[in-house]
């Protein structure tokens, strides 16, 4: 079962997309969900988990996009979110904001996500090391079997040359 790397929680939401965003319901952290491999995590912490930035009452009869428009104007507004994008993909709207982030907010991420590469890098390189050993091994053999196979047909050449003496004795 895939849990959020930060706290642990099995409480996430990943999206079924190319990218394989990933983000957890308790602590707001989020990461790219790879198979088993989790990157790029990007932890919450320090109560920045999602929360409400505004309170947005709906009237009756007010359409999903409607709300979805009052919802980016509210964010627009509180958190000077900027609307980079927008686009429908297989029939689910979809809008890209871009939020202010402070500089050591983004440096703290830019910290962590470093991290979590030298990390999979580690993996890779033991992972490249003892596949390496386990070719060494199969090199050695190979050598083994093939200085083997020479003393053995050294020993078949021998066998013949005295064999071929003994008939051109007998003859």
């Amino acid at each position: 079962m895939v849990a959020c790397p930060s706290c642990r929680c099995a409480r996430i939401l990943i999206h079924v997309d190319a990218g394989r965003r990933a983000r957890c319901l308790d602590c707001g952290a989020t990461w790219l969900q790879d198979g088993a491999w989790q990157h790029s995590v990007t932890a919450a912490g320090n109560g920045s988990a999602a929360r409400a930035v505004a309170k947005i009452s709906v009237p009756n009869g007010v359409s999903s996009m409607d709300l979805a428009l009052a919802v980016v104007g509210e964010l627009q507004r509180a958190a000077r979110a900027e609307v980079v994008g927008h686009d429908v993909a297989g029939g689910v709207p979809e809008i890209t904001l871009r939020l202010p982030v402070p500089l050591t907010r983004r440096l703290e991420l830019q910290y962590m996500q470093i991290g979590s590469t030298i990390e999979r890098a580690k993996e890779l390189y033991r992972s490249v090391m003892e596949n390496r050993e386990a070719l060494l091994t199969s090199l050695a053999l190979a050598q083994e079997v093939r200085s083997h196979n020479r003393a053995a047909l050294e020993q078949l050449v021998a066998t013949r040359e005295s064999a071929r003496q003994l008939l051109s004795a007998a003859s």
